[in-house]
């Protein structure tokens, strides 16, 4: 089965966010090594905590949905890095 270039722009559109990967790892680390106020809500611990995790493992979501879509050629698997991606901005509207 021949791979569509749609396919394969939507793979390279979603690599794009591993290029600064780097500065967020970076920065979800001192999140996590820093402490928090006593009077924060525990509802904003859950949505800055929640937004770290899924930032933190994009790269583990993008390259498992790449290696079972060249292994399998299934297309559903790339709406796996946008559901991620989606997640992550939701979390990130939530948390400002």
């Amino acid at each position: 089965m021949k791979r569509k270039p749609l396919e394969i722009i939507a793979f390279v559109i979603l690599f794009i966010p591993l290029l600064i990967y780097p500065f967020i790892i970076f920065a979800n680390i001192m999140s996590f090594a820093g402490h928090k106020s006593p009077n924060t809500p525990i509802s904003t611990l859950i949505i800055l905590y929640s937004f770290m995790i899924i930032t933190t493992l994009y790269p583990i979501s993008y390259f498992l949905s790449l290696i079972v879509y060249i292994n399998k050629k299934k297309p559903a698997l790339i709406f796996i890095p946008f559901i991620h991606l989606l997640l992550s901005i939701i979390f990130f509207i939530l948390w400002s």
